[in-house]
């Protein structure tokens, strides 16, 4: 974001979350999969994307960074593709900046499939950085993976495979090999929900944390 234009870098990180409930045509031990209201999906942006430049249809990508679990056991692999466009693009010369995009197609291995997606936050590639990188100095002979790491928004993952906790030291989830799964928590005075009926009980959060909303 700067002074003339509203600017979203590529590696840019977004929780996203499915509004609408859709059934994707893949093959899970030999059943549909289906995609319910409230799955969030955590995707990495492929491409800078700026209010100066940005054209309505303009195709934008990203990449899913964690599988995401669903509640037929099946899930979406880490790697799959959403994808959608520019919606409109307002530069500063012309008013407040502004970009407004959606992602409406998923693609898991070469199939497609139509979704309605909202955000519901989103992090700069800086702190996508600080978010992988240890709090304190691990002391020698220390596995890298037990480190303790912060999550964007403030929670704490003691470790690979360690417990999530929030800023009261409650558990709210779990690391696993690619992120961390935690159950959506609301913050006080924000517009993002806690968890949905329906949707997975935990959920694909990557680097950022259960309450996150918001820039």
């Amino acid at each position: 974001m700067g002074a003339q234009f509203w600017r979203i870098s590529p590696l840019t990180s977004l929780l996203v979350f499915v509004s609408w409930p859709v059934t994707a045509g893949l093959q899970a031990q030999s059943t549909l999969v289906n995609i319910p209201d409230g799955t969030i999906l955590p995707v990495r942006l492929d491409q800078q994307i700026n209010s100066k430049n940005a054209r309505p249809g303009q195709v934008i990508t990203a990449r899913i960074m964690q599988d995401v679990p669903l509640p037929t056991a099946g899930k979406i692999p880490r790697g799959s593709v959403v994808s959608g466009n520019v919606v409109s693009s307002i530069p500063a010369d012309q008013g407040q900046a502004r970009i407004e995009f959606r992602f409406d197609t998923l693609e898991i291995h070469h199939q497609k499939t139509a979704i309605i997606t909202n955000l519901r936050a989103l992090a700069s590639p800086v702190e996508v950085n600080l978010a992988q990188v240890p709090e304190t100095s691990p002391g020698f002979g220390t596995p890298w993976v037990w480190n303790t790491t912060r999550q964007i928004g403030g929670d704490e993952v003691y470790g690979r495979f360690g417990v999530v906790t929030d800023e009261f030291s409650q558990h709210v989830g779990t690391s696993v090999a690619d992120g961390v799964l935690a159950q959506p928590r609301s913050k006080p005075g924000s517009a993002c929900r806690g968890a949905i009926d329906g949707a997975n009980a935990v959920q694909a959060m990557w680097l950022l944390s259960s309450d996150a909303c918001g820039v």
